[in-house]
């Protein structure tokens, strides 16, 4: 027996999700809009079918361009719904995510309206709340982030920047510990 697989797509604020209506076909079924239009923003499976979209810029008229957004929402693809989640703390766009072993989704730095945030921040899936966890040691945007260990973020690059940092999520401190030969983004 082969598993059934559902994929979630978003294609400019329109969410589609494919799955295998046999076992050897695939159809794609429009699920609905996200409430808000986004683009720079970023998407995460939080599990039983659940995707979070996390906040990016809304009223874009470009590249980049926009005002900055803290709003979340969740798509489920069982109960084909899609609906506000908890905001975050501030509103950003081209910020790096990064999941821990147990699915806890951390969102670090971003673009806001004033510059560029060193902020990290956690969400609760259960709860369905954020909770500002600490910032990064260097401000950046356009970066890339995962764990390394069950308690550290490697944090690298951004646009411009040339530094890698290591974030510790049970401390809320970040360390820089090496410089790129040049600066990166993802």
């Amino acid at each position: 027996m082969k598993a059934l697989l559902t994929t979630v797509v978003l294609v400019v604020g329109v969410c589609w999700a494919a799955a295998p209506a046999e076992a050897d076909t695939l159809s794609w079924q429009r699920l609905g809009s996200l409430r808000t239009d986004r683009q720079h923003h970023k998407a995460r499976y939080i599990g039983n079918g659940r995707v979070l979209v996390i906040g990016g810029y809304t009223m874009s008229t470009g590249i980049l361009t926009g005002k900055r957004s803290a709003s979340c929402e969740l798509i489920d693809v069982h109960s084909n719904t899609i609906r506000s989640a908890a905001p975050l703390a501030l509103e950003r766009g081209v910020v790096s995510t990064a999941e821990a072993d147990d699915g806890t989704i951390y969102i670090l730095g971003g673009d806001t309206d004033n510059g560029l945030t060193d902020l990290v921040e956690r969400y609760d899936a259960e709860s369905n709340t954020w909770e500002i966890v600490g910032r990064l040691a260097v401000p950046r945007w356009q970066h890339a982030s995962a764990f390394i260990s069950s308690t550290e973020i490697l944090v690298v690059a951004g646009w411009g920047e040339n530094r890698a940092e290591i974030f510790d999520v049970t401390t809320g401190t970040s360390t820089v510990v090496a410089d790129f030969p040049w600066g990166a983004n993802a």
